[in-house]
């Protein structure tokens, strides 16, 4: 990339680029093979964790370029690149295999499942909402409360940080009680942080970009600890659809605001707006949080009565607990 002379090779290379970076869902099947069930939230939280290199390279490109040259931006992240490769090749051991080998329609057989898009709709907001927030944070700082791009990078190099760190977290927590458990704090938390963060006054939009940098982190490591959990045998596969549906959510926000603040002069309908898609995402997870049940409880299933049966069709015989979920085959 520090060589290119025009368009088409930026193009051609940055297509390239993002190939080699798709590796990241065969990364969560290599992780994830090697732990239990009841280990797996906390061990894929730490890969996931990883991701915090795309800021890292986001604010030390510029940093590298200006001190040692452009072309030197590029050299340096191909050498960490290569020095990462020569140790995963030395140490890392694929995880014992269990069971036969399977097709490719077979390995790509769960997309056809909604579970897969449900999983896909919820990373689109917590990994979506990390990549604009850390892109876009520093404009909000600047546009709206006139700080120096110096002091805006460095809050924004705190949001970052905060929400790497709690992605473990929130893996480790789901393993203890449920990644369900957590989107349903998470989503209604994001919500509430984006309302702060429509207030034009530092304190609380302060409050409201930490907060939401916790709760995404959160909600990152447990969407993670439901992907092996619902399709323990097609972990990678669904992790692409997964990991694409957040790489669309990072693209598509910024987009987003930039229409809402050229059309309206501030950015106040984009925080409303991401605010309505959290709560979207918790009536998707928790479908009786307004006694929309969505789809009828199996034949045979355990039930309990419901005291929103009349706002319901299914209210009445409602699952009493979620049951547990298979790939199909």
């Amino acid at each position: 990339m520090g060589n290119v002379s025009s368009f088409h090779q930026v193009v051609l290379l940055g297509f390239l680029i993002g190939v080699a970076l798709a590796s990241f869902s065969v990364g969560v099947g290599f992780v994830s093979g090697w732990y239990s069930p009841q280990r797996q939230g906390m061990a894929l939280g730490i890969y996931g964790a990883g991701n915090v290199g795309q800021s890292l390279a986001a604010f030390g490109s510029p940093v590298l370029a200006s001190a040692l040259g452009y072309i030197w931006g590029y050299r340096t992240f191909s050498i960490l690149v290569f020095m990462w490769l020569l140790v995963f090749a030395l140490f890392a051991r694929n995880a014992p295999r269990k069971g036969a080998g399977k097709t490719f329609g077979e390995i790509v057989h769960p997309l056809k499942d909604p579970q897969s898009w449900k999983l896909s709709i919820y990373y689109f907001l917590t990994f979506g909402g990390f990549v604009a927030m850390a892109v876009y944070l520093p404009i909000f700082l600047t546009d709206i409360f006139g700080l120096a791009p110096r002091d805006a990078g460095a809050r924004t190099a705190g949001f970052v940080l905060l929400a790497t760190a709690m992605r473990p977290l929130g893996g480790w927590l789901s393993d203890r009680l449920s990644g369900h458990a957590i989107l349903t704090l998470v989503f209604p938390s994001v919500g509430l942080m984006a309302l702060l963060m429509t207030r034009h006054s530092i304190v609380p939009f302060t409050v409201g970009a930490l907060g939401m940098a916790a709760a995404i982190g959160l909600g990152n490591g447990a969407v993670f600890k439901l992907v092996p959990e619902y399709f323990p045998q097609s972990v990678g596969a669904v992790t692409g659809l997964v990991g694409a549906a957040g790489g669309l959510g990072g693209f598509f926000p910024p987009l987003v605001l930039g229409a809402v603040r050229q059309g309206t002069g501030a950015f106040t309908w984009g925080f409303l707006l991401l605010g309505l898609t959290a709560v979207s995402c918790l009536i998707v997870i928790r479908p009786k949080v307004l006694a929309l049940c969505l789809v009828p409880p199996a034949p045979g299933s355990k039930t309990s009565p419901c005291r929103r049966s009349q706002l319901c069709a299914y209210a009445g015989v409602c699952l009493s607990a979620p049951p547990t979920h298979v790939d199909r085959k």
